[in-house]
């Protein structure tokens, strides 16, 4: 969940308790497919690290034309590739406050 009813809870249940080792024991008793299995993979072994999403986003450009040809799941994120990916240059630390 996103978590919201915590804050909201007139009883003070702390939600994130229940549901984190829950969460946890069910991902690792649940059977999925393998092809599921390799897309969470894949997800969760690219997107938290720029340099392998900016190689998988490559790979992804060049794969389209597979498209027809794969799974659902892997299809679908083909599909939801950007035409590009914003420039690698980092964030400033600081941003000036503006106004008077």
């Amino acid at each position: 969940g996103c978590m919201a009813c915590v804050t909201a809870c007139p009883s003070g249940v702390e939600y994130g308790h229940l549901l984190t080792p829950f969460r946890a024991m069910a991902e690792r008793e649940r059977s999925r497919p393998p092809i599921n299995r390799a897309a969470r993979t894949l997800v969760k072994e690219t997107l938290p690290y720029p340099d392998r999403f900016r190689l998988a986003f490559q790979g992804g450009r060049v794969g389209r034309w597979l498209r027809g040809a794969l799974p659902g799941e892997l299809g679908a994120m083909l599909d939801m590739l950007p035409d590009a990916l914003p420039s690698a240059e980092p964030l400033p630390e600081v941003y000036p406050a503006q106004g008077p």
